[in-house]
């Protein structure tokens, strides 16, 4: 009886320290801190180009994670970017931002809204206005937002396809690569064959000189393979004439040299919207 009296008696002394213990938890109610810095001073950036910026995120406890939306210029919200910390205690974090706008997206200005979030569910807001244009551009601008979409979205599924990555020397291409790359290019509906209409488009697009489709489609089946192709590709684009510095390789710059100069229609040495936007969503960055 008296070993059932003590073992009562630990139980409640157990059950009084744990009140005591919760009653001194003290509740988290401090919101992060957040703020959204961008990549360029004035925040704006060519339709082109990906939105860059870094948001800093600091709480006194534990960051949980944020969530980036984009307020489009009719008022309408998307969320395109979430991440939560895998650890627990992590109280200080620069994330980097990295946004593509879709292909048709309209120009002005947008709004970027993080949300920051810590593990007592306390939320910050943060937002950035952003300017979106699509100006007459140089080579090297053009340059410019080429090399951000390639070194961010590795030019989208075109990445590994182009086998073009090299450990040393980054993103360059030789000869094969080139032509295999330019095929994905074309290959508009990715069926890995390319249709008269992908052809045709293609050859005004780069303002080439084609021979007729019957030459080319030599097995009359009604599209192009990739040797067919490459047959046809190789009359028109010189791997030598975009490998400027003829070191056997078609780096980067250079392919957005090459590129640059079959769009400019009119050789006034800038882009113009009509010459570049279609054709960067098209062949670049679908």
């Amino acid at each position: 009886m008296k070993k059932n009296k003590l073992v009562l008696l630990l139980l409640l002394a157990a059950s009084l320290v744990a009140c005591d213990e919760d009653d001194d938890v003290v509740p988290d109610m401090v919101s992060p801190e957040v703020e959204i810095l961008s990549s360029t001073d004035n925040a704006t950036f060519l339709v082109i180009e990906m939105i860059e910026g870094k948001v800093k995120v600091v709480d006194n406890n534990a960051i949980k994670g944020y969530r980036v939306f984009l307020v489009y210029p009719d008022g309408s919200s998307k969320l395109v970017k979430e991440h939560d910390e895998f650890y627990i205690k992590i109280t200080s974090r620069d994330y980097p931002i990295s946004i593509k706008l879709p292909k048709g997206a309209t120009m002005g200005e947008y709004i970027l809204v993080v949300e920051a979030e810590d593990r007592a569910q306390n939320v910050a807001k943060d937002s950035l206005a952003v300017t979106i244009h699509a100006p007459d551009i140089s080579s090297a601008e053009f340059a410019r937002a080429f090399n951000n979409v390639a070194n961010l979205t590795a030019f989208d599924a075109m990445y590994w396809d182009w086998m073009g990555y090299d450990l040393q020397y980054g993103i360059v291409f030789e000869e094969y690569g080139f032509e295999s790359g330019f095929f994905d290019m074309v290959d508009i509906d990715y069926d890995r064959a390319i249709s008269g209409a992908e052809w045709e488009k293609f050859i005004a697009d780069f303002n080439l000189d084609s021979k007729s489709w019957a030459s080319l489609d030599e097995d009359n089946n009604g599209t192009l393979d990739s040797v067919e192709f490459g047959d046809g590709f190789r009359n028109l684009i010189s791997f030598e004439g975009w490998d400027l510095d003829k070191d056997g390789w078609v780096n980067k710059d250079e392919f957005a040299n090459g590129i640059f100069g079959h769009w400019d229609t009119n050789k006034d040495n800038l882009l113009s919207k009509e010459e570049y936007l279609e054709r960067f969503f098209t062949y670049l960055s679908r």
